[in-house]
């Protein structure tokens, strides 16, 4: 997730195992704890665009990362911190911070090497957005109270609240699941793969991708809390296959390999994007959730083979995409299914 609710969850989570005359200092060593792992930002190349991409939320955010990366932090910050606390105590509240990092993080969309080296998949739950104002706002609040009133309850409650909140995101998602495959029953589709995403800072409005017979489908799902879930039919796109697309180039090139490395950070969902020529992009995201204006993609130079692909980014929003989406959330739907 986002930054700011990474070290909030990690200094929330240091200071419910903290004793009372220590929340301040605990909660700093957990919230520098909550974030450290995204360490992995700084791995870049110039040559290699799909360096970063392959490797955030990899090996730093592995759960066989955790007892090593607090001890790493634990080193840095004992250099500071001294006179103040023990390396013992810095190495525990660091490593509780670095703790809820991955684990956060899978709950998303993304994709997070939760289990490196031991399994080399990239664990999306999909069950909250990466930026979600509700669950930062349980955190941040129930961490002021239990700062300002010294009492670890506060940041155990909000602990609770959050696990509550995910677990509601999780049954969003069954949800939604269950309302596309009868959606694509009807349609008389059979469902051969099927992602449901949360959209930007809400659990309502949802993005379904499933494929069905060498096509995509794309739609936008509207599921509240109370009344009956809506559907907007958005676009059908061409399944490509990583191995074959752009014949031109040969099956062990460095963009071939590209192509391979981009398809697996995506899960597989990858397409031809219909507004460029050479761009195959990630079709789990788009501007709206039933578009095809996805964020990012990768540009391919059929001239060029040993050179490395192009990481572009797509995001173009505008302010009638804005309004689009506004839209949505309140449930603005043109087409209802019943």
């Amino acid at each position: 997730m986002d930054p700011f609710t990474q070290s909030l969850i990690g200094a929330t989570a240091a200071s419910a195992f903290s004793r009372e005359e220590e929340l301040k200092k605990n909660s700093l060593f957990g919230a520098l704890g909550g974030i450290f792992p995204d360490i992995d930002v700084f791995i870049k190349s110039s040559n290699d665009q799909l360096l970063f991409v392959e490797y955030h939320r990899h090996f730093t955010h592995s759960i066989f990362f955790i007892p090593f990366g607090g001890f790493i932090l634990s080193i840095v910050l004992f250099l500071i911190f001294k006179s103040k606390t023990s390396f013992k105590r810095l190495y525990i509240y660091t490593t509780i911070g670095i703790a809820t990092h991955g684990l956060l993080d899978a709950f998303t969309t993304y994709g997070t090497s939760l289990f490196w080296p031991l399994f080399d998949i990239r664990v999306a739950w999909n069950v909250i957005s990466i930026v979600d104002p509700i669950f930062t706002l349980i955190l941040l609040s129930f961490l002021v109270y239990c700062l300002t009133k010294s009492s670890v309850i506060f940041c155990r409650l909000g602990l609770l609240l959050s696990v509550i909140y995910l677990s509601f995101g999780f049954q969003q998602n069954q949800q939604v699941k269950s309302f596309i495959n009868e959606i694509a029953d009807k349609r008389g589709h059979k469902v051969e793969r099927l992602i449901v995403n949360p959209t930007i800072g809400n659990l309502i409005l949802w993005r379904s991708v499933y494929q069905n017979e060498g096509k995509y489908y794309v739609d936008a799902v509207y599921f509240p809390l109370i009344s009956k879930p809506k559907l907007k039919q958005g676009v059908v796109l061409d399944v490509i296959n990583k191995e074959t697309i752009f014949p031109e180039l040969g099956p062990n090139s460095v963009q071939r390999n590209d192509i391979r490395r981009f398809s697996y950070f995506t899960n597989d969902y990858i397409y031809l994007h219909p507004n460029y020529e050479f761009i195959i992009s990630d079709l789990r995201y788009g501007s709206l959730p039933n578009d095809h204006l996805s964020l990012w993609g990768i540009e391919i130079n059929i001239e060029k083979p040993e050179n490395h692909v192009i990481f572009k980014n797509l995001r173009n929003f505008d302010e009638k995409i804005y309004s689009d989406f506004w839209k949505m959330i309140k449930g603005d739907f043109t087409e209802t299914i019943k």
